[in-house]
Formats: C-alpha cells, sequence, structure tokens
C-alpha cells in the first residue's frame, strides 16, 4: 500500500494552498490509507455496531468543512490533520456505539455489501467504460470517488441522497420528513446528482 508521503507532490503542494479541489483529490488517492487508520481505530469485534465505511464517511465531511480553518504545517502536518480526524470520528462512534448502514466490502470485492440502490445511482453517474481496468477496479474507484464526493455536498444535498438511495425512502416520504413538497426533493435530487457528478469528473477516469 502507498504511504501519504508518496501522494503526487503538486496535489500535496495545492492542498497546502487550502485548494479545496486537491483536498478531495487526496482523499481519493489516501482512501485505502485513511481506511487502515479507521480499522486500526474500530475494534473488529464492535464492526457489526460500528461500520468503518460510515466514519470514514463522516470523516471525509469533518475534514472537507473544517479545511477552511486549517492552518498548515507543511506535508507532515496536513496527513497528521487528517489522521487526527478519521482517529476521533472513529472513537466518536464507538462511544455513540453508532449502527452501521453501510457494511464494509471485502478488498476483492469492494462493492458485493454496497445497497443496490446506491450501487445503481453511482453507476448511473459513470459514462466511460474503459476495457483496460478490471469491473473491480473501476467499481472501487467509482465507489470511493462516489463517497467523497457526497461528503462535499452541503448538508441539504446530503440529507435527501442519504434518505432516498441508502434509506431508501420515498420522495414522499422524504418531503414529509423534511417538511417541504415533493417537488422541492425532486429538484435537490437532480441538482445532488449534478454536484455529485461534477465531482466524480474530477476524482475518478471512469466518468
Amino acid at each position: 500500500m502507498m504511504h501519504p508521503e508518496k501522494s503526487p507532490t503538486s496535489t500535496i503542494q495545492r492542498a497546502l494552498l487550502l485548494d479545496r479541489s486537491a483536498l478531495e483529490e487526496l482523499l481519493l488517492l489516501r482512501y485505502d490509507w485513511l481506511r487502515d487508520i479507521a480499522n486500526k481505530t474500530v475494534p473488529v469485534s464492535l464492526r457489526e455496531k460500528v461500520c468503518v465505511e460510515d466514519v470514514l464517511q463522516e470523516s471525509f465531511v469533518r475534514i472537507l468543512r473544517g479545511f477552511a480553518k486549517f492552518t498548515p504545517a507543511g506535508e507532515a502536518g496536513l496527513f497528521q490533520w487528517m489522521k487526527t480526524i478519521v482517529q476521533n470520528t472513529a472513537k466518536d462512534a464507538l462511544r455513540s456505539n453508532l449502527r452501521s448502514r453501510v457494511v464494509v466490502a471485502a478488498d476483492n470485492e469492494p462493492n458485493r455489501h454496497i445497497d443496490e440502490s446506491v450501487y445503481d445511482f453511482i453507476t448511473s453517474l459513470a459514462v466511460a467504460d474503459d476495457p483496460r481496468a478490471s469491473v473491480i477496479a473501476r467499481g472501487q474507484e467509482l465507489t470511493q470517488a462516489f463517497r467523497v464526493a457526497v461528503s462535499n455536498l452541503d448538508s441539504k444535498y446530503q440529507d435527501v441522497i442519504q434518505q432516498l438511495y441508502f434509506d431508501q425512502l420515498s420522495v414522499e416520504e422524504v418531503a414529509i420528513k423534511l417538511n417541504t413538497t415533493p417537488a422541492a426533493i425532486r429538484g435537490l435530487r437532480q441538482r445532488a446528482r449534478e454536484k455529485i457528478r461534477e465531482a466524480m469528473i474530477r476524482l475518478s477516469h471512469f466518468v
């Protein structure tokens, strides 16, 4: 596995200049490294109650939202900051004894446990078909890019995506929960899809 110091230098330098798109790229490039940190923090015996992928998703949200207040302290400081957020998020999840919604997929079958509606949503955003890439590699990169993209959405879009695709609620049910109209939810869903797709275009060559 690649270590953080092997990330492309230009991406790191842009992130240190507080370039938000560069931070998104780093989250994808260092996805496996950050997941390993979460895995080491969440005991195996508790993973039925605390999902590592949920911890990672919340960590990305915290990293992206906290970036505006981040004070660059060099490359080492950047990666230590990211590592600390993942560790603290995992500890918060353990303390809260969270129930998982997305089960961690095996390394060789990255999408096996992803809910069908979520996977269909991800693949619907992909238009490229690279014959050189295996189905597993393609699915893994798309899923990781999707998670980074969702983490960078405004909360109103995150809520709609969460409830429609992860919780599998209908448009009408989400409208009731959010005290708005089905038409408004459809509009939010469409804008969320556009924002996710724009981010995935930057992050994955399969879109």
